[in-house]
């Protein structure tokens, strides 16, 4: 349905190289379909770790850093985890969506995996020459993104999973049927949660859900194997068949521009989003809202290049679903960790069977 922007990119290449210049070859990446470019990322969300400083403090632990570990984050939950004489909780140190970004996905990429095999298709050089050729960060890449077979059921995914189980058992956790992010909100900024996995959207909600900035900080995912991220990111296309895909395109380089992007109610007056541009992160945009950290959302681009978007191959919607469906039979005890994950692969793996042609210009 969507058109590719190679031609209209390289016509106009003088205009933008101003904004190139400004995001990120990682997400530009992410836009990019079997050698060409498709969109021009807008905004992004990588899932960083979110921690209420109040509910640190009171547990006389410290704040993370950026080097901290999956051991320092197992003891700064388990350490702000607070229950009454029954054992219930009243105070989780930990607590997660059952969703495909920032759900459990993030342990799965700093243990050194996926839940689909990762490959780079070919092409892109036009790109990476033409605007980020003394870019250090475009070494070796290639034109988009493929997911070509399933792994959920790799060993350090089943050992992700098994870490989330334990830590549910042990109560550090809620249930993950308790409720999506706003609920999660709600326990934070009620000082009933000490972590959870967010973007840079969460600043500015915070701050309409009337958190001082000072009330909660932000930090990198704490290192196991590696400390890579996952992130999304966003931006518009062109219809294929669209009849005026030149004013298409003036309309698509107006929304990048960076006074487009300043008026964007996303941004403006409060941050709901993370701005693609790097040179719109600065202190005076999160001096109102917060995190004091805020560098932690570029610089989790800048610091690990590695970091990726979610998978999405064609058939991302099935392919989710059985993700969340197989989580909640492992999380609520129907199945172990490794029997969920391996009924996910058999299921996963019929559902490319059944989708072989994936990764043609053709399809």
């Amino acid at each position: 349905m969507a058109a590719p922007i190679d031609e209209w990119v390289q016509r106009d290449a003088e205009e933008l190289k101003e904004y190139f210049t400004d995001v990120h070859p990682s997400l530009i990446q992410a836009m990019m379909w079997e050698g060409s470019l498709y969109q021009l990322p807008i905004d992004f969300n990588a899932a960083n770790m979110y921690y209420n400083t109040g509910v640190l403090q009171e547990a006389g632990v410290e704040a993370p850093k950026t080097d901290w570990t999956k051991d320092d984050f197992y003891n700064i939950a388990k350490a702000t985890t607070k229950k009454d004489a029954s054992g219930a909780a009243q105070t989780y140190g930990y607590a997660w969506t059952n969703r495909l970004w920032g759900g459990w996905m993030p342990w799965i990429f700093v243990n050194g995996s996926n839940l689909l095999q990762e490959e780079e298709a070919s092409g892109g050089e036009w790109l990476w020459s033409g605007f980020y050729a003394d870019d250090p960060a475009v070494q070796g890449r290639g034109g988009g993104w493929r997911w070509t077979a399933p792994k959920a059921n790799d060993p350090a995914n089943v050992e992700a999973l098994d870490f989330l189980y334990q830590i549910y058992q042990e109560g550090i956790t809620p249930a993950i049927e308790l409720g999506g992010g706003d609920t999660l909100q709600g326990f934070f900024t009620t000082g009933k949660l000490a972590m959870t996995p967010a973007g840079g959207f969460w600043a500015g909600s915070l701050k309409n859900a009337g958190m001082a900035n000072d009330s909660f900080d932000v930090q990198l995912m704490p290192k196991w194997k590696n400390q890579r991220h996952q992130f999304g990111t966003a931006g518009q296309w062109i219809f294929a068949d669209g009849k005026n895909k030149e004013a298409a395109w003036d309309y698509m380089k107006f929304r990048i521009s960076k006074d487009a992007m300043m008026a964007n109610g996303m941004f403006n007056p409060v941050t709901l989003t993370t701005p693609t541009r790097r040179s719109m992160l600065t202190a005076e945009r999160f001096a109102d809202t917060g995190p004091a950290n805020w560098q932690v959302f570029y610089a989790t681009l800048d610091d690990h290049p590695d970091t990726a978007p979610i998978p999405a191959p064609p058939i991302s919607n099935p392919m989710t679903a059985l993700f969340v469906g197989y989580t909640s039979r492992a999380m609520n005890g129907e199945l172990t960790p490794q029997a969920a994950l391996d009924g996910m692969q058999k299921e996963l793996e019929d559902l490319y069977a059944r989708n072989p042609d994936m990764y043609t210009k053709a399809s």
